[in-house]
């Protein structure tokens, strides 16, 4: 897709999202510009689409997916994050906070397969 952070040509450039009503609505329109596969850049739209998906197929808040199923069962309290992908988030950009300590555990888990304190938490 036509969605470079770093190029501020770029139809998907962060900024030129920032701008639009629904984030994820102007990341899915973007054209393409090369084959699936082909060219990869980071694209802060596609991260906000696969947190919408979150949403659509859970049928809940990400905040409230997270918390139930990452969060709690990592003993994770400490953290702040709300997730609205539109202009309510022009000054946070739906960024969550949490603190060092439990950034390890999430590292940790991940280098362990998804597993924490031997429950498998993401497969």
């Amino acid at each position: 897709m036509d969605c470079e952070n770093n190029n501020s040509e770029s139809k998907g450039n962060e900024l030129k999202m920032m701008e639009s009503k629904d984030w994820v609505k102007h990341t899915l329109d973007l054209p393409m510009v090369a084959k699936p596969g082909e060219y990869s850049s980071y694209c802060s739209g596609c991260s906000l689409i696969l947190g919408k998906l979150i949403e659509i197929t859970t049928n809940q808040k990400i905040e409230n997916f997270a918390k139930k199923n990452l969060f709690y069962p990592m003993g994770i309290t400490n953290y702040s994050w709300v997730f609205e992908p539109n202009q309510a988030s022009k000054t946070t950009f739906n960024q969550k906070y949490i603190t060092s300590r439990d950034l390890i555990k999430l590292a940790k888990m991940y280098k362990d397969g998804g597993k924490w304190n031997d429950q498998q938490i993401v497969t």
